[in-house]
């Protein structure tokens, strides 16, 4: 149960960046970024998870502009879909629930070799 609402709740921040109207993308990257670090308190409040989870975003965030600046990706509109604004909370909404899904694989697998 605890995986499935973690999965749930992910989903629905993915959801929500498409469905929802926002005035501009300052409100949608404030929106996800409250919405992603509840996710990382409900599910993990771990310093390491959080780390990772900023880490990865980071990293994320400078490959894009790299290809940004190198020519090798464009935005042909100003920014139609608000990507820049979502795509951070997407991607340490997403190392979350990998962790969570690590987390309950391994604690399965623990449990089940000591039943053995």
């Amino acid at each position: 149960p605890y995986l499935i609402k973690c999965l749930i709740i992910y989903f629905g921040i993915n959801h929500a960046c498409m469905k929802l109207d926002y005035m501009n993308s300052v409100q949608l990257s404030l929106t996800l970024t409250a919405l992603s670090l509840m996710m990382w308190w409900l599910f993990d409040r771990t310093v390491c998870g959080l780390a990772v989870g900023v880490i990865a975003t980071l990293l994320l965030i400078t490959l894009s502009q790299i290809f940004v600046y190198q020519g090798f990706a464009r935005y042909k509109r100003p920014d139609f879909f608000f990507l820049r604004s979502w795509l951070p909370s997407l991607v340490f909404g997403a190392v979350i629930t990998f962790g969570t899904i690590g987390r309950q694989l391994s604690a399965f697998k623990l449990s089940h070799i000591h039943d053995e």
